[in-house]
């Protein structure tokens, strides 16, 4: 991995995302915790796999220099502490729950050990955001603020921002769109 990152552009994206994978199999992590897979295209049985993603998009190149850097299994709460489900599928008994945001930090925090020449960390709206009371959520931005990095992050649109500083943060709107000309 170090080796990669001497050759490849600095200044580049690191963008964390999760991806779904559909499980049938009885013991495999995460099978019987129903959660959204976007390979259903809707809730199912699926494992999910936080990942962090280098991408960089140099001007002398025909298409954008893209690897995967790193993936964490997500292991969902009813796993975590199913201490006979976690023997069957060998998962360590000393390894704790962790939320998609809180390994998608760990794969943060993992790039910048092995030197990946990262500027910006990407991520959509499901990073850090937690439903809290009713319909509206919270956007935790404090690790990424704690860890200064730069960062774009989707979020929803009911969303009230949270930063380091424990203050809310004005969350920019997107002006209404209005037609040019005739």
């Amino acid at each position: 991995m170090r080796e990669l990152a001497k050759v490849t552009p600095r200044d580049a994206i690191l963008i964390l995302d999760d991806t779904g994978l559909p499980k049938k199999g009885k013991h495999s992590p995460g099978r019987r915790a129903r959660q959204y897979c976007g390979a259903l295209g809707k809730i199912g049985n699926c494992q999910v796999i936080v990942t962090a993603e280098y991408s960089a998009d140099e001007p002398t190149e025909s298409s954008p220099l893209h690897w995967p850097v790193s993936a964490r299994l997500y292991l969902p709460k009813a796993w975590a502490v199913d201490r006979e489900r976690r023997s069957r599928a060998h998962i360590p008994q000393d390894l704790p729950f962790r939320t998609k945001l809180e390994l998608a930090l760990e794969l943060i925090d993992r790039a910048r050990a092995w030197q990946v020449p990262f500027k910006t960390v990407v991520a959509d709206a499901g990073y850090g955001s937690n439903p809290n009371l009713r319909l509206r959520r919270i956007f935790d931005l404090t690790g990424l603020e704690e860890r200064q990095v730069s960062y774009v992050c989707g979020a929803t649109r009911n969303a009230a921002l949270v930063c380091a500083c424990q203050t809310k943060c004005k969350l920019l709107r997107r002006p209404p769109f209005r037609s040019i000309g005739a």
